[in-house]
């Protein structure tokens, strides 16, 4: 991976009600990110906030959630403000005013990323040690093209079935969950309680203003939504919520989802309405 340090780039980390377990933080200070450019992201509604402060300081930056609950549209009547679609707004409007050109937005339970590649019929990987250089090494093949708004880093489960998961074979996969890379003056407005990104990254496909993760980086992360101080979105994961969560892909992208409420998993999803479909040239008349 190519090594530079000229692109300077802003880390976003929104948290909620764990102070004491801050993997993302940990993993960014030892793989090489200045602490400078490490911002914590609260809110002000945060019952442990004091407990942020106390410990990191000046690395965190508080919004007003009030404010983004009553801007943001949320899909659903009465806004919990539990969900990250508040934060990761905020999130974006904080780097701005820290004047970040690019800008990583991370879910604050990532604890490693590895870097993913075929070994004949394997899938081998190797821990990325330096992070910083493995997100200016994105942020310049963004600037290949104007289209690109955001690059991810995919979950373990997209790389599910080795060297045959169509992560590797297509190079990447259209959708941005957990931590993505950003730029100025492409902007991502986050929308739904229920799976913000999602639903995001559906639309701003479907728009051509491309929203993907990279097929070389695999991202480990709290896929719960808690751990044991009870913080994040505790129990948004819960099977008896599948209903309620998918809802958010429902409504944005109909198209993509049906709802069964005879099945045990709620749901039937369509992912190849995910994304605009291009007609052969044989169809021209």
């Amino acid at each position: 991976m190519k090594k530079t340090n000229k692109t300077k780039i802003g880390y976003f980390i929104i948290s909620h009600g764990r102070p004491n377990e801050q993997l993302t933080y940990k993993l960014l200070c030892s793989g090489g990110v200045e602490i400078d450019d490490i911002f914590i992201v609260c809110d002000d509604l945060d019952t442990t906030l004091p407990e942020y402060i106390k410990k990191y300081g000046d690395r965190v930056i508080v919004f007003d959630k009030q404010r983004y609950m009553d801007s943001c549209d949320s899909g659903v009547q009465s806004p919990t403000g539990l969900h990250a679609v508040y934060a990761r707004n905020a999130a974006y409007d904080l780097a701005l005013e820290k004047g970040y050109d690019y800008f990583v937005i991370a879910d604050d339970d990532i604890d490693s990323i590895t870097y993913r590649y075929p070994d004949g019929d394997k899938l081998r990987s190797k821990n990325v040690h330096d992070v910083k250089n493995c997100f200016i090494a994105l942020s310049e093949y963004m600037q290949t093209s104007d289209k690109i708004y955001c690059i991810g880093i995919a979950p373990h489960i997209a790389f599910m079935g080795g060297v045959k998961a169509p992560i590797v074979a297509e190079g990447m996969k259209r959708v941005v969950f957990n931590i993505g890379l950003y730029r100025a003056g492409k902007r991502i407005r986050y929308a739904s309680e229920c799976q913000e990104d999602l639903a995001a990254s559906i639309l701003y496909n479907q728009q051509g203003k491309l929203m993907f993760s990279c097929g070389l980086l695999q991202q480990s992360a709290i896929v719960e939504g808690r751990n044991k101080e009870g913080g994040g979105i505790e129990g948004h994961y819960d099977k008896s919520n599948d209903y309620y969560r998918h809802f958010g892909t429902l409504i944005y992208v109909p198209a993509t989802i049906a709802m069964r409420l005879d099945s045990d998993t709620f749901t039937k999803k369509y992912m190849s309405n995910y994304y605009p479909m291009i007609l052969s040239d044989r169809w021209k008349k």
